[in-house]
């Protein structure tokens, strides 16, 4: 989503209506917000608490694609990628943790799926660039992180 976005910030900034100061903040304050909670995350994830963060950040991913799509001013897109920022950091940092867990227990079937969802992820790419309009984008990727937080 983070590419797409970054393609996208002048169709953005004219169809918000944004300053170039609000889009100066709506791209680094989600860092900061991401950075704070970023250890906590990970020290969570140290635990038996992996799965049910994964599942959290996941939705959250999910919820803040859906917000980024309906907003419709400033704020609605700054809250938005806030959430987005650290869940990804849950969902994706934890899922990769969690894979190379995986990887030593069971080396070779860690590998197969491994190469799986690159082959996916290179089938999907380029399909979900020919999505017209950003909102349709968003609400497809909030579909998807949606499908994959239950898997």
């Amino acid at each position: 989503m983070g590419g797409t976005r970054a393609a996208a910030w002048p169709l953005i900034r004219r169809e918000l209506g944004l300053s170039y100061t609000q889009v100066g903040l709506v791209l680094a304050v989600p860092g900061f917000v991401g950075s704070a909670l970023g250890p906590l995350i990970g020290a969570a994830g140290d635990t038996t608490r992996r799965r049910p963060l994964l599942v959290a950040g996941g939705i959250a991913f999910a919820l803040s694609a859906g917000l980024a799509a309906g907003a419709v001013g400033f704020w609605t897109l700054l809250v938005a990628l806030a959430i987005a920022n650290p869940a990804t950091g849950a969902f994706v940092s934890l899922a990769q943790a969690t894979w190379l867990v995986l990887l030593v227990l069971r080396r070779v079937d860690g590998l197969a799926y491994l190469r799986a969802g690159a082959a996916v992820s290179l089938l999907v790419y380029p399909a979900f660039l020919t999505v017209p309009g950003l909102t349709a984008k968003l609400v497809l990727a909030a579909a998807l992180g949606l499908l994959n937080s239950g898997w």
